[in-house]
């Protein structure tokens, strides 16, 4: 039996997972309508199969209070009766008994002891005690469910790829055998049939390791509903977008941003009731993840007069700042102050005391940290109608693809879903505003970024751009710019200045290590054909 055991026992968690999500939402409904028996049905299926699972791997701890916990639901259908709070909370005591006897178990030790509950299920003794077992965290995806039709796919492309080697294999034979002549039509053949393999491959192994954001997204009921009990506030959380896929290594590292941004909204978003909403959306080659609370806007002022008052900033800047504070963050073409004043809460943060803000609570700044490593970015949105948190996050951190560029004698990597067009901007089309290029493209202003200045350690001219004389004397020599227009966020364009592109390619996207996480513009790193580095750069984090 051990051995049965250890054999289905990775089956049993993943199972068990998925019905203590199930007996979590049932009970979250009949917390709302005590009297629907369509609820209490769901949740005595969803025990009546922990059951019999546990049972047969011989977890008999988890299997007898699931056995409880069915036998009560029972009762309660049977008898038409209403479920009282202090029923729903000891009913809720009991799923977070058995999510922590799965935490054990994936750490091969012993069952915890669920008597205690099975003798209050039983005897329908209703404790006061709040649940000891719920720690606010959302589990990792931990294994992923793959459908028979990629499955047979990849089958099929690695039976591909194993002929389509013994066909070279087979060339290179006969090569030797012919004394050295190569026939490089079929070695073009082959070329071509790898080349569609591997973007065929590639395809479905990343289609394979993908998984619904519902996975993450359906634990937060449960969380949103205890921090809203424990402060007494009454919190209605609306799920969109559940559907939506992203990479398993992404959705891992989203649940403590998420947690933070959920705790946050009831902390601070929600007076005495209120809705917030979690929500996702794909965006190209990005998914945006957003948190939004109903209620009354951040108030900027008092996160830069708390930002002074701590030595963050400086009395004059905060004098500055604070007299505008509104109108700064309001208006889009001040982009410096309003990321300075949004940077200051992100520091706030980070401190224990930040709720003397009255904006938001501890973690944006881990927050910021985590998507960032990512290669993701966060905005905020604050109005009238409430505050939200907008992750953006790449679909993939394994393939991606991308331009390779060239900057004086450097190759860097520029992600395509980052590229907007590629453009020869006429020295003409150049021109100066507030000690900024501009290239006007199709009658839009858009500010350049000479990349091989921005990355050059020592700068031997004074400026970023020729002076009129300068201009004038090289304007006939030098007839346009290469520059990449980018849009590193949904309202202003930017221009890379660079000296060459080399093509569009799929790239392996390597984390950076070290103290070159904390290098802002990069987003990671990659091999190229021949062997040498690429930085990949990350044109949110560049400007």
């Amino acid at each position: 039996m051990a051995n049965n055991t250890e054999k289905y026992k990775n089956l049993f968690i993943t199972e068990a997972e998925e019905k203590i999500v199930d007996l979590n939402s049932a009970l979250l409904n009949l917390e709302k309508k005590p009297n629907d028996s369509t609820f209490a049905n769901d949740a005595m299926r969803a025990a009546h199969t922990l059951k019999s699972s546990a049972a047969a791997l011989n977890f008999m701890e988890i299997s007898h209070l699931a056995h409880a916990m069915e036998n009560f639901f029972d009762q309660v259908r049977s008898a038409g009766q209403t479920l009282a709070p202090r029923s729903i909370e000891m009913l809720f005591q009991s799923v977070d008994m058995l999510a922590a006897s799965l935490t054990v178990i994936k750490k091969g030790e012993k069952e915890l002891s669920t008597r205690t509950l099975i003798e209050k299920l039983q005897s329908k003794k209703e404790g006061e005690e709040k649940s000891k077992t719920s720690t606010h965290e959302l589990a990792p995806i931990e294994t992923i469910r793959v459908g028979v039709a990629t499955l047979n796919k990849l089958m099929n492309l690695t039976e591909e790829f194993l002929v389509t080697k013994m066909r070279f294999e087979e060339m290179l034979r006969k090569t030797a055998d012919e004394a050295g002549k190569l026939d490089v039509g079929e070695l073009k053949v082959i070329a071509e049939s790898f080349g569609r393999l591997t973007r065929d491959l590639q395809y479905n192994v990343t289609q394979a390791y993908m998984v619904p954001l519902g996975q993450l997204f359906e634990q937060t009921p449960r969380m949103v509903r205890d921090l809203a009990k424990e402060q007494g506030k009454e919190v209605e959380l609306s799920i969109v977008g559940q559907d939506i896929e992203l990479d398993r290594t992404v959705m891992d590292r989203l649940g403590e941003p998420l947690i933070h941004l959920l705790r946050n909204a009831v902390d601070h978003g929600i007076e005495k009731s209120g809705k917030i909403t979690l929500s996702a959306e794909r965006r190209r080659d990005s998914v945006m993840v957003s948190v939004h609370n109903e209620g009354k806007p951040i108030d900027w002022e008092r996160v830069v007069e708390v930002a002074v008052r701590r030595g963050i900033i400086s009395e004059k800047k905060g004098k500055n700042f604070r007299l505008n504070a509104e109108e700064i963050y309001k208006k889009s073409e001040i982009i410096n102050q309003k990321s300075e004043i949004e940077n200051l809460l992100y520091q706030l943060s980070t401190k224990k005391t930040v709720t003397e803000t009255s904006g938001r609570g501890v973690g944006l700044g881990i927050v910021k940290s985590v998507i960032e490593s990512l290669g993701g970015r966060v905005a905020i949105e604050s109005n009238e109608s409430g505050t939200s948190f907008i992750l953006t996050l790449p679909l993939t951190l394994a393939i991606i693809q991308a331009l390779l560029i060239r900057v004086a004698d450097q190759v860097f990597a520029l992600p395509f879903s980052q590229v907007d067009r590629l453009v020869r901007v006429p020295f003409a089309d150049i021109k100066k505003a507030f000690d900024q290029e501009v290239a006007v493209v199709d009658e839009e202003d858009i500010p350049m970024i000479r990349l091989n200045q921005l990355f050059t350690s020592t700068r031997e001219v004074a400026g970023i751009f020729l002076s009129d004389e300068e201009l004038q004397k090289t304007k006939h020599q030098l007839k346009a710019e290469l520059m990449i227009v980018t849009k590193p966020d949904s309202t202003a364009s930017v221009g890379l200045v660079v000296d060459e592109v080399f093509s569009e390619q799929n790239i392996v996207v390597k984390p950076l290590k070290g103290i070159l996480r904390k290098t802002r513009g990069f987003a990671g790193v990659t091999l190229l054909g021949d062997g040498r580095p690429a930085l990949i750069l990350d044109v949110a984090t560049l400007i």
